[in-house]
């Protein structure tokens, strides 16, 4: 990157929760050379990338899901794990969902937006980011304490559906919405925590030398 300008207009930044100012060296209408060209071609492919792989997850958390139930019913006829001690319906694959990963990439790639935060709590194509998929991980598990807590039968919340989605996926929507400021602080606290822990592994940890 260039020196600094004195002059230079800044945006405000938070990393590890320090706030910080870095200086905003491109603006609208600005020509792209050819390494600029080739650096947000990167950017918005990695972006694509990471909601479309929060896309999967979802996808095999939902299925895995299915199969609990179905197996819980008596109905579940799919692969078996059965490396422990009871016999459990086998955790789904990629290979599971059946899709074009092609024409599913580029589905999400219609849907980006690059500068658009995806910090909504629909849990839709805008918000499939590794932060948001995490705190739709726990808002899940918070409201399954509260059917717990409330005598509800998590279980029946899955067959229960309204408007195409189970009722428990319109608790959570609900949940997100009330207390995604508090988990998604939360969630980005653990991820800053976690890269810490890893620079400190890099710098501490003698893996010794290959044999």
């Amino acid at each position: 990157m260039p020196t600094i300008p004195a002059d230079a207009p800044r945006g405000n930044f938070k990393f590890y929760d320090q706030a910080v100012t870095l200086p905003l060296v491109y603006s609208a209408g600005q020509s792209l050379d050819d390494n600029l060209a080739k650096y947000l071609n990167q950017a918005v492919a990695t972006s694509v990338g990471n909601r479309y792989g929060a896309k999967i997850r979802r996808a095999l958390e939902d299925l895995n899901t299915e199969r609990a139930a179905a197996f819980k019913a008596g109905t579940y006829t799919g692969p078996m794990d059965e490396s422990g001690k009871k016999p459990v319906p086998a955790a789904a694959t990629v290979a599971d969902l059946g899709w074009n990963h092609q024409a599913e990439i580029e589905a999400v790639f219609t849907d980006f937006e690059p500068g658009v935060s995806g910090r909504g709590g629909g849990g839709g194509a805008a918000s499939a980011d590794p932060v948001a998929a995490e705190v739709r991980r726990l808002a899940g598990v918070a409201v399954r304490d509260l059917y717990k807590a409330k005598g509800i039968k998590y279980m029946d919340m899955l067959k229960a559906e309204k408007e195409g989605k189970s009722m428990f996926a319109h608790h959570v929507d609900a949940y997100v919405e009330a207390k995604g400021d508090q988990l998604r602080a939360i969630v980005e606290a653990q991820f800053a925590a976690m890269k810490t822990m890893e620079s400190v592994g890099d710098a501490e940890l003698d893996l010794g030398e290959a044999a």
